[in-house]
């Protein structure tokens, strides 16, 4: 391998919630002020994330590549947020072309709206958690919004919201993490978690904008390559037990196994494409 470690960014489905929801409230009842101890990357509780962490694709995938890992990832994370931390990173040489960058992008709702004043976006920044909300506006409004607020997000929600503003937005952060890591020649690999790219090229020309092998399947998602593969897969929360698991649902994650399959199809697409030796463009050999 040309890298020595893995630095994956992402939201819940790259932190590793639901790896065993029985097994992860039996330790955490052990220790009853977890919320309280150490902070781990941006503030979350460290015991928390180190546990499942350890359950995660990308702890899976590093085993196989035979290599370390860092997980920067937040439960409920937009994809503005993960796209700034990368950016930081870059300009701290704290990601270079001894790593591979890996980033499974979140939802495209999961945005701030650009035209509404400041104040609209408190305490809550997210238009949607995902795109199987849509229909439950409600959930957008919130009882401490002023009157004001609560009747023009009501009006912005059913009257005028077009969500490819948002997709927009998350498919510019995508493409200039691709130009950056091709021009300087940093291993890179781009999934996305549960709902797939949708950035057409405009309304004349409706197929997809090209991406480079190192988004794997940019019209897909990792929900819908592991959806129906095998039986129990799936987090283990009552809400998702007795369900037949068809299409996405809200806050629904892998369990272990789940995690297991994801870095099985992401190890042989890095093989398959031989994503870890990246030649440098700003070098001028290609």
């Amino acid at each position: 391998m040309i890298f020595k470690k893995i630095i994956a960014y992402g939201d819940s489905w790259t932190v590793g919630e639901g790896w065993d929801d029985t097994e992860e409230n039996r330790r955490l009842a052990l220790l009853p002020n977890w919320e309280k101890c150490e902070k781990g990357y941006c503030a979350q509780p460290k015991v928390l994330m180190d546990m499942r962490n350890e359950h995660s694709w990308v702890r899976w995938l590093a085993d196989k590549l035979n290599v370390p890992y860092e997980i920067r990832a937040v439960c409920g994370g937009r994809n503005y947020e993960m796209f700034s931390h990368i950016i930081a990173d870059f300009q701290s040489k704290d990601i270079n072309r001894d790593t591979l960058l890996i980033c499974m992008w979140s939802s495209a709702l999961r945005e701030t709206v650009d035209f509404f004043p400041q104040t609209f976006d408190e305490p809550q920044p997210f238009v949607f958690w995902s795109g199987d909300l849509m229909g439950e506006y409600g959930r957008f409004l919130k009882k401490e919004h002023s009157n004001f607020e609560y009747h023009y997000k009501k009006y912005f929600v059913t009257e005028l919201l077009d969500t490819s503003y948002f997709d927009y937005k998350s498919f510019n952060y995508k493409k200039l993490i691709e130009k950056y890591t091709e021009y300087y020649g940093i291993p890179f690999l781009q999934c996305n978690a549960f709902e797939p790219e949708k950035v057409r090229r405009n309304t004349e020309d409706t197929s997809f904008i090209s991406w480079d092998k190192t988004y794997f399947k940019p019209n897909s998602s990792m929900f819908d390559e592991i959806v129906g593969s095998e039986d129990d897969i799936w987090q283990d929360k009552d809400e998702f037990k007795h369900k037949k698991i068809t299409e996405y649902l809200n806050a629904l994650h892998p369990n272990t196994k789940g995690y297991k399959i994801i870095a099985d199809i992401l190890y042989e697409h890095i093989i398959k494409n031989d994503l870890h030796n990246r030649v440098r463009l700003q070098s001028g050999i290609i």
